[in-house]
């Protein structure tokens, strides 16, 4: 991550033109932010369209900024001016004498110092930069020429050299930092040293501020502007996407924040960074403001509320401010903390994720109870008003709002039912309804909870709460003082009576639960002349008219008499039981009485659902394996479905009778007749349970669960009057695909699980089903076979036709493992003895009978099967499975994805099938990919290729190679596929690779390398050389010759695949390989430019950097020392201890 100079956005990100200038931005980026945006500018102002006449003068302005930066900072420490001249006291050579200091110590060879002193001195031989950027003269600006561009051209050669060689031999600068470090306060001298010797990158600035401990630091760096401006956003090429890069100073200021002599200056250093969108710098005023004392942390609100309203806080920081929340509150500034309490909730209430959700009622729960501690009434107020706010945001949700109906909506919103969201007030549990009423929930809990809270502290007085909740119509704000009063009675008497002999809410179902709480402990508070009132309410009973409505509109018919009454009595007994304590004589006699006749009243739950799907169910699945069969199917026959929401189902009580037939299917295989004539639910749950119990390896008798799978298919399957026409029965569909599923499950098991005998009816009912019409071929509305072959695969699956011809080759194999094993004849079977299967596989071969490519799709995936049972047939029919006519293209292309996606490449398939894998390799490119790798049919050709090339039966280099061919026609991503393919059957086989198959791999990564190395651009062959990476990583790759073809790809290609694991195998050959092995991991370290992997490499490069400075090599040394230099200036500092103070 990187610096900005800008808080401002680029409003488009500049991308370079050539990797020599991106190259060159990328190493002044290690110098600071200034000469990195002055290189990009200049970048910028050169690319057409050229936006000023005056661009070569500007850009020469530019360059020399970025020359003189560079002198600066590149300057050895022991550098000695020459002498003044005594007459002008000029030094005319300081110039040429700097460049030749910097060349010299940087050990760069003299054509690079010539070209740098031509760029940056006056001379009259060539015009540098000097020369560019000025006139002598009123005439018009210099034209962008050949001699400007030679100019901008050796100026990035000679810098990308310069630059890459301070890289490597960068680490004074830390031993500088480190003598800065121990000091307690700079002096202007090691200001002016940290300010302009000393690169201004993220890295030295991480590492300065990291370390650094004395507050006497502070306002000096202050002062410098070292504090100022925070990073903002830059746009990274390599992620395709801006950034932010992290605030180094951050963790210094965290250090000594809670020195109180530092914080004023603290609080002014954020305040001037506080106007950023960097969600690294917000989150360290975050921190720092809650050691801050209140009064001070109170004055970065106004800022941290702006964030807010602008959403650029993320989740993290919401924990981060309530925190904040607590901290003000403490510190008695509470109206702050309700402020920018409020001030969350009002942006959080619109965000929909689970984890904003989560920090709403995270700031509700964690927050409101010191609130309401410091300011209990101004909390309430704040609670009630979101409260309102929400309730009238739900109510008009899915409603187009006009201006004139606000008014109307806001009297519907606080009237409307609340029961649905909330379904009871002081639920103990604190369980909400999970939906789009999250934040209902969550404030009406905390709004009770802090009212209660406030009451019971005794913070306030609950006739206060009672005033202020009144302030708010509505229903739920009523609820809220019902639930409070009844808590506490007997503090408020007037507000009880008052509530319990309003006969609005006592005839209010809304409101009915928390009305009673209020009931069962303020009935007794009433006067004899108010329990009599009550009690005749009882007595006149509920509105009859109203509940046979309802019924009506729910059943579909009239209540009778006795079910009214019914409904009297019940209503009478639960609101008695309400006021059970406070009953009297004939009222307790006749309570008593109506508990006896009707039960007692059933608890209020808090949403109370009960299926199949819930624990309520085990007991159903216990009585039913209790049950005999006959008893399972009286209560088939018997139960019905309520209708009821959420209620259970046929299918769900089918469920569990699959269940159960999957662990114990003989008796219910014995008896299977018996369901004959039953709902086709249940029929289809029968036959699954039956499949799963062959997954399970249960056995069982066939006999008669083959007699109910043919009643099934008489079912779909009826001819009509006509005596030709099949009429096929929809209602049982499914159950005809739960027979063909138990068919495929039944034949396709190695050991016989269904006895030979029964290979007729097997077919008897296996045979309609292959010409069910199901799959449609109107429902493939691909008419160019885009869709992936997994898809047509998957229709096939799941489709009665696809499953009954999957079916049909199983009970042919079924049937030639069957004849082999009684026989003992290998070569005994093939279609002729079957012709029942030939007819039905020929017969949907036939385009003009069944052309889905869902059914082609079956052929396809069971091509080797079908190659096993009868080599000849497929040979003859091979124009059938892969038509040449133009309009049967598509049917070819999908029979071929399928076969080369599902099918391993056998040798005996190749033979007939090797004109199909030429026109595929014809066609690399063309067919739509999927995004799974191992679905893609242009890679698995490729997979198909390299096996067929292993095992001798393709060679490589001669004209007619299919594999050549393959490499020829790929692009470069697929070609890179095929190579890490190879490295991983290496990774995965390991030692039991065949020597020959490591010689031939070899022999193609040679071929692919030279191809390579004659290339006129790399950019074709990047991802082919960089999956070495999955070969190097195996052992079976040879040591020496590994190491050379690692280096050859890292130097054309510039990164390897699977580098984590390259760099663990070159920590294994250090030892006898320590230069090579230095080589390439200097290459790894190059090409990890965001240095995000290099840095999870620490324990390994360790090792091979300790092992290297150990060496008495003068070149190993210098590598090792040049590769730590590298690091530690692009952030990774590790490793600087490994080298002597």
């Amino acid at each position: 991550m990187e610096y900005s100079t800008t808080d401002q956005p680029f409003k488009e990100p500049f991308r370079f033109q050539t990797q020599q200038q991106k190259s060159l931005y990328t190493k002044l980026k290690l110098l600071g932010p200034g000469p990195a945006t002055f290189y990009r500018e200049a970048c910028s102002l050169i690319t057409p369209p050229q936006r000023f006449e005056s661009t070569t003068h500007l850009v020469a302005h530019l360059l020399r900024e970025i020359e003189s930066s560079v002198r600066r900072v590149l300057l050895p420490y022991d550098y000695v001016p020459p002498d003044a001249c005594q007459v002008c006291e000029n030094r005319p050579e300081t110039h040429a004498k700097q460049i030749e200091a910097i060349t010299q110590s940087l050990k760069l060879d003299k054509g690079i110092q010539k070209k740098w002193k031509e760029i940056a001195t006056r001379n009259k031989t060539f015009n540098g930069l000097a020369a560019m950027a000025h006139r002598e003269d009123l005439s018009y600006p210099r034209e962008i020429d050949s001699s400007f561009q030679l100019l901008v051209n050796t100026f990035e050669e000679v810098f990308i050299s310069i630059l890459a060689a301070f890289e490597k031999q960068s680490t004074h600068i830390f031993a500088l930092l480190n003598t800065l470090l121990l000091k307690e306060a700079p002096s202007k001298k090691d200001l002016s040293h940290l300010k302009n010797t000393i690169p201004h990158n993220d890295t030295t600035h991480r590492y300065f501020f990291e370390r650094l401990q004395s507050p006497g630091w502070l306002d000096p760096l202050y002062q410098t502007g070292f504090f100022t401006p925070p990073p903002s956003k830059e746009w990274n090429e390599e992620l395709g996407r801006f950034i932010f890069s992290l605030w180094p100073p951050a963790q210094y200021l965290l250090r000594i924040v809670s020195i109180e002599s530092t914080q004023q200056t603290i609080l002014t250093i954020m305040q001037e960074v506080s106007d950023t969108d960097n969600p690294f710098v917000q989150r360290t005023i975050l921190q720092i403001v809650q050691t801050f004392p209140a009064s001070l942390a109170a004055k970065l609100v106004p800022t941290i509320q702006k964030w807010i309203q602008a959403e650029l806080i993320q989740s993290i920081e919401f924990t981060q401010i309530s925190n904040l929340i607590n901290h003000l509150a403490q510190g008695k500034e509470s109206k702050t903390a309700i402020a920018l309490t409020e001030s969350c909730f009002a942006v959080l209430r619109h965000r929909e994720s689970y984890t904003e959700s989560w920090d709403y009622e995270k700031i509700l729960s964690t927050n409101t109870p010191l609130l309401i501690k410091h300011s209990a009434i101004k909390t309430l107020a704040m609670l009630c008003h979101r409260l309102e706010v929400e309730v009238y945001e739900n109510h008009i949700r899915f409603r187009n709002v006009q201006e004139s109906d606000e008014e109307r909506l806001q009297k519907e919103a606080q009237e409307a039912s609340t029961k649905s969201w909330q379904y009871i007030i002081g639920n103990a549990r604190n369980k909400f309804l999970p939906g789009m009423h999250d934040l209902l929930n969550l404030l009406v809990v905390t709004l009770w909870q802090a009212a209660e809270q406030a009451v019971q502290e005794q913070i306030i007085p609950i006739d206060t709460v009672v005033s202020l909740l009144e302030e708010h119509p509505g229903r739920i704000f009523r609820r809220i003082i019902l639930y409070l009063l009844s808590r506490i009675p007997q503090d408020s008497l007037e507000a009880v009576k008052l509530y319990l002999m309003d006969r609005a809410l006592f005839d209010d179902s809304d409101v009915r639960y928390e009305y009673g709480l209020l009931a069962q402990t303020g009935y007794s508070l009433l006067s004899d002349t108010e329990q009599k009132q009550w009690l005749e309410w009882i007595e006149t009973g509920p509105d009859c008219p109203s509940y046979q409505e309802q019924y009506e509109k729910y059943y579909h018919k009239q209540p009778d008499d006795d079910l009214v009454q019914q409904y009297v009595r019940v209503w009478q007994r639960d609101w008695l039981r309400e006021i059970e304590d406070g009953l009297k004589d004939n009222w307790k006699e006749r309570y008593d009485a109506l508990v006896t006749e009707l039960g007692p009243t059933e608890p209020e739950e808090d949403f109370p659902i009960i299926t199949w799907g819930s624990p309520a169910r085990e007991p159903l699945i216990e009585e039913l394996r209790s049950m005999s069969i006959d008893q399972i199917l009286s209560y088939l026959q018997e139960w019905q479905p309520s209708g009821d929401f959420m209620s259970p189902s046929r299918e769900e009580l089918g469920r569990l009778l699959t269940g159960i037939i999957s662990t114990d299917p003989e008796p219910f295989a014995e008896q299977a007749n018996l369901f004959q004539g039953y709902n086709p639910i249940y029929i289809s749950a029968v036959v699954q349970g039956f499949t799963e119990a062959i997954r399970n390896r249960r056995t069982f008798d066939w006999e008669n669960v083959l007699n109910l799978c043919e009643w099934v298919i008489n079912q779909r399957y009826t001819l009509a009057e006509d005596g030709v026409t099949i009429i096929y029965d929809p209602q049982w569909a499914w159950s005809s695909q739960m027979v063909a599923n138990l068919l495929l499950g039944a034949t396709e098991a190695q050991s016989p699980i269904i006895p030979i005998s029964l290979s007729a009816k097997i077919w008897d009912i296996m045979k309609p089903l292959t010409d069910d019409p199901d799959p449609a071929q109107e429902d493939e509305v691909d008419e160019e076979g885009h869709d992936s072959a997994m898809e047509y695969a998957t229709r096939a699956i799941n489709s009665i036709r696809g499953i009954a011809l999957h079916a049909v080759v199983n009970y042919a194999l079924w049937q030639k493992r069957q004849d082999k094993h009684e026989e003992g004849e290998e070569d005994f079977h093939n279609f002729k003895a079957m012709p029942e299967v030939q007819a039905v596989l020929e017969r949907h071969l036939d385009t003009h009978i069944d052309a889905s490519l869902a059914v082609r799709s079956v052929y396809a995936q069971r091509l080797a099967n079908l190659v096993a049972l009868d080599v000849q047939w497929i040979a003859d029919h091979l124009m059938n499975l892969f038509p040449q006519e133009v309009d049967q293209e598509t049917l070819r292309v999908v029979t071929w994805n399928t076969y080369i996606i599902f099918c391993e490449p056998y040798n005996n398939v190749l033979a007939l099938l090797r004109e199909e894998y030429t026109t595929a390799i014809e066609r690399l490119g063309i067919t739509k990919q999927s995004r799974s790798i191992t679905e893609n049919p242009d890679y698995r050709l490729g997979v198909h290729l390299i096996r067929f090339y292993w095992s001798g039966l393709i060679s490589l280099n001669s004209p007619e190679s299919l594999l050549t061919h393959f490499f020829m026609e790929a692009s470069d991503v697929l070609r890179g596929q095929i190579l890490a393919f190879i490295g991983r059957v290496f990774y995965e086989t390991g030692e039991t690779i065949p020597s020959e198959v490591i010689e031939r791999s070899q022999q193609l990564w040679n071929w692919r390398l030279s191809e390579a190395q004659k290339a006129p651009s790399i950019t074709e062959y990047t991802h082919e050389l960089a999956a070495f990476g999955w070969w190097f990583r195996t052992d079976i790759c040879p040591d020496e010759w590994g190491l050379h073809q690692l280096e050859a790809a890292l130097v054309l290609a510039g990164y390897v695949e699977l580098s984590y694991a390259v760099v663990e195998r070159l920590a294994k050959l250090v030892e006898p390989y320590p230069t090579q092995v230095l080589i390439c991991l200097e290459f790894l370290i190059k090409g990890d430019t965001m240095m995000w992997t290099t840095s999870t490499w620490e324990k390994t490069v360790r090792h091979i950097l300790t092992y290297a400075l150990q060496q008495k090599i003068d070149e190993t040394q210098r590598r090792a020392k040049s590769l730590i230099s590298t690091l530690a200036l692009h952030g990774i500092t590790d490793f600087l201890n490994l080298l002597p103070n």
